[in-house]
């Protein structure tokens, strides 16, 4: 068997509910053509209007079960109904249709009166809908009446205003019984089980019966009442409604068979027969007005009481789960009030032995700190609390009514522990705004305060520490720039007198003499070199590193290192793979800085080479990058020692191994130069496989020469 699909089903479920409230719409509007005409056709002799006419109620029920897109089609539907009733029932054509007329204006007066406000279907919930019920019973018994009468004095030789006390008094009832069966009611539950219910219903019923029993007077009449309160008071609202109506069709029933008090009175004061009808309708009218609001009053206290009992339960489980935190609610007195599972596990109290018996006191332990703690069956020291706590609220209370503040407080436990809590106290109020007490929330912060004093403590001293550090790194930055400034005078006159002697001829020096002076001259041009990186790397910690930036030809500064670097590069036995275009390679950088850059780049690949090996030197462009790279084949360097290659100071296993000359400065001078062109430097290299540096710089773009500072 086929079965629908879930998109198919989705979208005939709205058309299957559309269909039901049409068929019940259709099917009020057909008995209303039934009732209609029962009520012509047993309506009193002489009288041109019906005693009881449902169809007003009917009428309103049809326009409420109906959607709004469908209501003018639906009292097009009522007018046609009502005025077929009357007609089938033996008036004229002409009255009937009048008469279908003012139906149908009443109607449509009601419908509107209870929809207003965009409401889909007339609502009954409480008092404030049913005076909307009210007035819209009185608009539309009075437009409808106002018409039946014109059309009485228009057509007939009746009493106009006989059909318009009839017309008020039959459409008022039948709008206020009928109609709230089709409203929105509350939906509370019955306060009454099935024996109450049966016992009232069977109490009403014998109370109608002994008062319209044979000869009954007026003094019995309004017995009912409180019987028809008594199912106010707890029967559900549709409950009400139903017995409402079915009071008034027992009473019309007796009435019309000629029993009750109502009609013997009418009888005493020899009344017209319609009056019979108008005054049982007035009669219920005041049953309806004493019973329905009852019961909506009784509705909203229950609806009111289940949220609030929801809210209470919601609010204890919060609470009573919130075991971790404390929560203490009091008087304005500081008497306590309130106090969840959170509290008894902070104080050692339980709540049976502190609500309503115990107060928040201060404590002075002598030391001139007060302390927060319970006090059982004590009376408050209300003006010492307030003094301490009020200027507190006081000033929270400049950024809201409900504003809080917090605080950390000594706390007394039962067992005298002191701890440490943090505080958050806010003023209850009333309704009317007026104080109630006080609300506290505490969290017990004590370890986290030791923590946070030891953290504290030990940042200090890390403070310390490090400003201690910083002088004393300040004081060896110092230094070194003293002394590198005060050697270089000696050194250089070192190498200048070297110099001059290995150029004097005239001397006749023997050869060895000669060496002698070629290593001084070596050798004090490397202790001059590595006063200079000392300065330089002063210079780069101490933010006094200066670059006069220019637009450069990198190939020029390439190739002077390469020149420069040739010395070392002989010694150790090496040759050199100089790869340079032709193109220009333009940057915007200093060129004695870059030069010292690569320099230290191709020194470092000769010192670390084996004698015999190449060492390529390549500069080319790559995309907005001009890119050097110095490639050897020398002993590599290890991963470990890859990530302190730019430190100051750092030499490599190796370097200490072989004992290769260095101070391990070069990389770090190196370093700091190209980041400081806005470049960088990349290392790939493997222990025994060599090592390849690469320098990255942006190229060129218009800017005017600068002096920057790193």
């Amino acid at each position: 068997m086929a079965t629908a699909s879930p998109a198919a089903a989705t979208r005939s479920a709205p058309l299957t509910a559309a269909h039901l409230r049409a068929m019940l719409v259709a099917g009020v509007l057909g008995a209303e053509v039934l009732v209609g005409q029962l009520a012509v056709h047993y309506s009193q002799q002489g009288t041109h209007v019906a005693t009881f006419w449902p169809n007003a109620g009917l009428s309103v029920v049809a326009l409420s079960l109906a959607l709004p897109s469908w209501r003018r089609t639906v009292l097009i539907g009522v007018l046609a109904v009502t005025a077929t009733a009357n007609h089938l029932g033996g008036r004229p054509l002409d009255i009937s249709l009048a008469y279908g007329l003012a139906n149908t204006a009443g109607a449509a007066a009601a419908i509107w009166v209870l929809t207003r406000g965009a409401r889909p279907r007339p609502r009954l919930h409480n008092l404030e809908d049913f005076f909307r019920l009210i007035t819209a019973v009185l608009l539309a018994a009075g437009i409808s009446a106002g018409m039946g009468a014109a059309t009485v004095a228009l057509l007939t030789d009746g009493d106009a205003f006989t059909t318009w006390r009839s017309i008020t008094a039959s459409h008022a009832a039948a709008i206020l019984l009928i109609a709230p069966l089709a409203m929105q009611l509350p939906k509370v539950r019955s306060q009454a089980g099935t024996f109450e219910t049966i016992l009232q219903w069977l109490s009403l019923a014998a109370v109608v019966l002994l008062v319209f029993r044979p000869e009954q007077q007026l003094p019995l009449a309004f017995l009912p009442f409180p019987f028809l309160v008594w199912g106010a008071a707890r029967l559900t609202p549709r409950q009400v409604a139903l017995q409402l109506l079915a009071f008034f069709a027992t009473v019309s029933a007796l009435s019309s068979a000629g029993l009750g008090p109502i009609v013997k009175v009418v009888e005493v004061v020899e009344g017209s027969v319609g009056l019979v009808g108008t005054v049982l309708q007035v009669w219920v009218l005041a049953a309806v007005l004493v019973s329905l609001p009852l019961c909506l009053v009784r509705s909203q206290q229950l609806l009111t009481l289940d949220r609030l009992t929801h809210s209470h339960a919601l609010v204890s489980n919060i609470l009573d789960s919130t075991t971790g935190t404390a929560i203490l609610g009091t008087d304005l007195e500081g008497r306590i009030e309130f106090f969840n599972i959170g509290a008894e596990r902070m104080t050692g109290y339980s709540a049976r032995e502190v609500i309503g018996k115990a107060t928040l006191a201060l404590v002075d332990f002598g030391d001139g700190r007060l302390r927060i703690a319970i006090e059982v069956g004590e009376d408050p020291d209300t003006e010492l609390l307030e003094d301490l706590i009020g200027p507190f609220l006081d000033s929270a209370a400049t950024d809201g009514p409900q504003a809080a503040f917090t605080s950390d407080w000594d706390f007394v436990r039962r067992d005298g522990e002191v701890r440490t809590i943090s505080v958050a106290i806010s003023r209850r109020y009333r309704d009317d705004g007026r104080p109630l007490g006080f609300l506290g929330v505490a969290d017990d912060v004590t370890e986290r305060r030791r923590h946070e004093a030891m953290v504290a403590a030990a940042l200090d001293t890390e403070k310390q520490i490090v400003e201690r550090l910083a002088q004393v790194d300040q004081t060896k930055n110092d230094f070194l720039s003293t002394v590198s400034h005060e050697l270089r005078t000696p050194i250089t006159s070192i190498i200048g007198y070297s110099q001059l002697l290995a150029s004097d001829d005239s001397t006749g020096l023997p050869a060895m003499h000669q060496q002698i002076i070629g290593r001084i001259e070596r050798n004090g041009r490397r202790l001059m070199g590595l006063i200079e990186d000392m300065l330089t790397m002063s210079q780069v910690e101490v933010g006094s590193f200066s670059f006069e930036r220019a637009p450069i030809d990198l190939r020029d500064s390439v190739l002077n290192a390469v020149e420069a670097a040739q010395g070392t590069v002989a010694v150790n036995a090496l040759a050199l793979d100089v790869e340079v275009g032709p193109e220009t390679v333009k940057v915007h950088g200093d060129p004695d800085k870059l030069e010292r850059v690569f320099v230290n780049l191709l020194s470092n690949a000769a010192k670390f080479s084996h004698a015999g090996d190449r060492i390529g030197v390549q500069l080319r462009t790559e995309g907005d990058e001009a890119v050097l790279r110095v490639v050897d084949s020398g002993i590599g360097i290890g991963p470990e020692d890859q990530a302190h290659l730019f430190d100051r100071f750092f030499r490599g296993a190796d370097a200490h191994a072989l004992a290769i000359q260095g101070v391990g400065l070069g990389l770090p001078i190196a370093g700091a130069i190209v980041a400081g062109h806005d470049g960088r430097i990349d290392v790939l290299s493997e222990l025994g496989q060599g090592s390849t540096f690469v320098v990255r710089l942006p190229l060129l773009h218009d800017r005017s020469a600068s002096t920057v500072r790193v």
